[in-house]
């Protein structure tokens, strides 16, 4: 039988021969393609005649004569010829599209990290390989935070030459593989290998000011610079590694709080801690851009000295080369690092930085009681000159709202550069008219589906622009997949249990059991693999991209902005709630919906406001999306179903929302308001 089937496979092996050869005419070429071997089976065929001792023996060959062939010149020819003319005919997917040839890093909750090479162009990618069970103490509860902000603050950034960019995303199964651009070289290795002049130290830090300036003017908080996330290359910069990167909220709200690590520190968190600002330390939870801004002093200062400026492998002993270098802090530094903890360091005294600047007496105490300190000094200012210096000064503030912010610093004469002024940049969602091809769903159930998703949001806890981002995701996908009616629920709560892990605070140190609440929410209706599965479907769809603005994230910014009284902002964010639930607000644009809230409030509380602010929608654009509010307005008042709207109108009790009446604001109202 074995024998048999040899002769078969030769046989066979000799006409694809032949076809191959003949590939010149029409024919041929198709044969060509139908026949030729795919490599998994032309391997199985082989291996059917060997000895597991054999396979083994051909197996090692095979990767070694590939990896010396992937060093080699020729690899950007011969070897990729063969490969492009193979996709010709068999398309490679993305597992056989990226050969690994070098594993480089394991970390338990960030996954494995390779070396690959694109098979047809021999361009290398680090691809990172997450196991979402393993990352969650064994048990699979989805796509982690720090994933999801990660790929999703990429995916949604316009192209910027100093920040890094993930080429592609796959998930499969519990398996997340992300492919990111690769370089070889990070500025702590570049500082290893050479001395950098002043122009070089001004040209690097200059770059990554403009990455961090990029990120700050679209309220993204990096949380982790250091010079190990710091790339090279072609003497650019890239900053990579957004995993603890944070969307800024407004109003500010409690962010997650430094991990205690409770345990000995690996050496990478040691690194990291070299570069936290101290109130992080002091697990303050209300902060801003103004902590990058402290490590970006630390790595100024890296720059100059080519070794960290503090040290240290615990908190405490960070604290204490920080407080030794800059001064202890006094009553007003203690207020501003921290609200309840006070620890009693050694008294040392502050000093200017600028050794021009010390007196004899201060340069003799600090000679005595702090002489690496000293040396530490003369090196900077040796290096940085009096401008470096007082940047440095200005960035290494123990008080955080005395630090500079991102704009300050490039325009400051150190850098003497120009703001880059980038316009922020917003993804606005683009729906379709989804109940045209929709044939199983209707006005009425995604209304429904809406409240009941509110009264889940107020059940647990869960912020305003977690609902509406939830929406957003559920109007997105209705307007790419057809869906049967069983299926929107399922579609409403993953969409719910995405926004809550992406937006609200995380909770990665411990173990998680997200796909379990929301399953349980739905009376058990669906499963946790049921709600795996589709949160896989819809990230495909959106391209993995959750980072959207909302309009209740909008109308909270305006209504600081132009002071707004108490009454008529809870007033407006009712509006916001109440008309998300129709299907005609969606071609409204998002900033635009929340003007038309605010106006509806304004109108019935008689408030006049002028916002002296550049809107750009016009005054028919405002009237317009009017129209739409009044129809929908009208369509849930008139639907005895939809019409007690029992988790909207409990959200908003206070108001007594059913006594309120539709009173679109006149043309002067509106006129005046625009400006």
């Amino acid at each position: 039988m074995l024998l048999k089937k040899k002769r078969e496979f030769e046989n066979q092996k000799g006409k694809e021969n032949i076809l191959v050869q003949s590939s010149s005419n029409k024919k041929g070429e198709f044969q060509v393609k139908q026949k030729l071997l795919l490599p998994k089976v032309l391997l199985y065929k082989l291996f059917l005649f060997l000895t597991p001792k054999e396979i083994n023996k051909v197996i090692r060959t095979l990767n070694h004569q590939y990896l010396q062939l992937i060093s080699q010149q020729f690899w950007n020819v011969r070897f990729q010829l063969r490969f492009q003319y193979y996709n010709r005919y068999n398309p490679l997917q993305f597992d056989d599209l990226y050969q690994k040839f070098k594993f480089l890093q394991e970390r338990r909750s960030k996954g494995k990290l390779y070396q690959v090479c694109n098979r047809l162009t021999g361009q290398q990618f680090v691809l990172r390989e997450l196991d979402t069970i393993k990352a969650n103490a064994n048990h699979n509860d989805g796509v982690q935070t720090s994933v999801l902000r990660e790929i999703s603050y990429l995916k949604s950034l316009k192209s910027h030459l100093n920040i890094a960019s993930i080429v592609q995303v796959k998930i499969t199964n519990h398996i997340v593989s992300i492919l990111y651009e690769y370089y070889p070289l990070n500025l702590r290795d570049q500082l290893k290998q050479t001395e950098l002049s002043i122009e070089q130290i001004k040209s690097l830090f200059l770059q990554i000011c403009q990455g961090v300036e990029y990120l700050h003017q679209n309220h993204i908080l990096h949380r982790n610079l250091k010079p190990d996330n710091i790339f090279i290359n072609n003497k650019v910069v890239k900053i990579s590694d957004f995993g603890m990167s944070r969307l800024e909220t407004y109003p500010i709200i409690p962010y997650t709080p430094e991990d205690p690590k409770e345990r000995e520190r690996s050496n990478r968190e040691v690194k990291r801690l070299w570069y936290r600002a101290p109130e992080m330390l002091f697990r303050k939870q209300y902060y801003s851009c103004e902590i990058d801004s402290w490590s970006l002093g630390c790595i100024l200062a890296e720059l100059a000295l080519r070794s960290p400026l503090f040290g240290g492998k615990t908190e405490i002993e960070y604290l204490f080369e920080v407080f030794q270098f800059l001064g202890s802090p006094d009553e007003n530094d203690w207020n501003s690092i921290s609200s309840d903890v006070k620890i009693k360091f050694p008294q040392w005294r502050k000093y200017s930085l600028q050794i021009n600047e010390l007196k004899k007496n201060e340069i003799i105490d600090i000679v005595q009681n702090r002489k690496q300190i000293y040396e530490k000094l003369i090196t900077l200012n040796k290096i940085l000159g009096n401008d470096g210096i007082d940047l440095l000064q200005k960035l290494l503030c123990i008080k955080p709202e005395t630090r500079l912010d991102i704009i300050e610093i490039v325009q400051h004469p150190f850098l003497n550069a120009f703001s880059q002024n980038t316009q922020m940049y917003y993804i606005e969602p683009k729906f379709k008219e989804y109940l045209e091809f929709q044939t199983e769903i209707n006005q009425t159930m995604r209304s429904t589906l809406i409240d009941w998703l509110i009264d889940v949001c107020i059940h647990f806890e869960l912020m305003d622009e977690t609902l509406h981002l939830s929406i957003i995701y559920i109007d997105l996908v209705l307007s790419t997949m057809k869906i049967n009616r069983k299926d929107l629920q399922l579609i409403g709560v993953t969409s719910l249990k995405l926004a809550d892990v992406y937006n609200e605070r995380s909770k990665e140190y411990f173990k998680q059991e997200n796909c379990n609440a929301y399953a349980y929410i739905t009376a058990d209706e669906y499963n946790e693999k049921q709600i795996i599965d589709m949160e896989q479907q819809i990230l495909s769809i959106l391209d993995y991209n959750l980072t959207y603005r909302t309009p209740i994230q909008f109308l909270k910014i305006i209504n600081s902005k132009l002071k707004v009284s108490n009454d008529s902002q809870m007033l407006s964010y009712f509006f916001c709630d109440f008309f998300i639930m129709g299907y005609e607000q969606l071609i409204i644009e998002r900033q635009l919906y929340a003007i038309c809230c605010l106006l509806l409030a304004l109108n019935i509380k008689n408030e006049k406001i002028n916002s002296s602010q550049q809107f750009q929608f016009t005054e028919k654009d405002v009237i317009e999306a009017f129209d739409r509010f009044y129809n929908v307005w009208q369509f849930i008042k008139l639907q005895p179903q939809i019409n007690s709207l029992e988790a909207c109108m409990q959200r908003h009790k206070h108001l007594n929302p059913r006594d309120i009446q539709l009173n679109i604001p006149p043309s002067e109202f509106i006129t005046q308001f625009l400006g």
